[in-house]
């Protein structure tokens, strides 16, 4: 009897873990800290695959140059300074298990809204359903999540941060990077409407030139690479 207790008991623990670390969500946030004294925080994005219906799509087979992969996602990232201001947004195409990347400092805030530059930003990720041109092309753009068939909060995200953390020593303080993942979180539709509406707001008073930040480049980025 011990025995089957045990087991039910190891089994309902690891059932427990393996629903804690498959939490699939399409809207994450995570903060970088340290940006002007410490070093570079980067965050790498995937795409697990969740949101795919099909193996193939139309003109996959025929020998035409691939333009549509069922499944990607337009993973929108909106950055927001400690005082709450938005100053920066963008969105990255992620195709199914994909790796993508981005500097905070030279992607995410390579041209912010605000003249100063934030020291901590806090970074959310929006996944939603990409928005398919001439020829089935897939495109993004975070001020218009939500709008026209552009579907938000779509399964399939999984992404990492990494942020600098400061330690006293003899010579003076130095700098250590953690990497963690980015936490789910619910997503309201008063929030959804507040992060698109401001990345609205930046793409019209900003120009075109600033707040729009560069999104990601197909790689992965770790400690070495800041």
């Amino acid at each position: 009897m011990k025995l089957h207790l045990f087991a039910f008991a190891a089994l309902a623990s690891a059932t427990l873990a393996f629903s804690q670390v498959t939490v699939d969500n399409g809207f994450q946030v995570r903060y970088a800290s340290n940006l002007i004294n410490g070093a570079d925080a980067v965050i790498n994005i995937t795409n697990t695959g969740a949101s795919a219906s099909a193996l193939l799509t139309p003109g996959q087979t025929d020998g035409t140059p691939q333009t549509n992969i069922n499944g990607s996602l337009c993973v929108n990232i909106y950055t927001f300074a400690a005082d709450e201001q938005e100053v920066a947004c963008c969105s990255c195409l992620v195709t199914p298990n994909a790796l993508w990347s981005a500097s905070v400092k030279t992607a995410l805030l390579n041209s912010t809204l605000t003249p100063s530059f934030p020291n901590e930003v806090v970074i959310k990720l929006i996944t939603s359903s990409p928005i398919v041109g001439t020829g089935g092309a897939q495109s993004c753009n975070p001020a218009s999540v939500g709008q026209s068939g552009n579907v938000p909060n779509l399964p399939g995200l999984l992404a990492w941060g990494t942020s600098a953390h400061g330690f006293p020593t003899a010579t003076g303080p130095t700098f250590q990077l953690t990497e963690t993942p980015f936490l789910p979180a619910t997503l309201t539709g008063a929030e959804l409407l507040r992060d698109v509406q401001e990345c609205q707001f930046i793409q019209i008073l900003g120009s075109g030139q600033f707040g729009i930040c560069k999104g990601c480049s197909n790689v992965g980025l770790g400690a070495n690479a800041e």
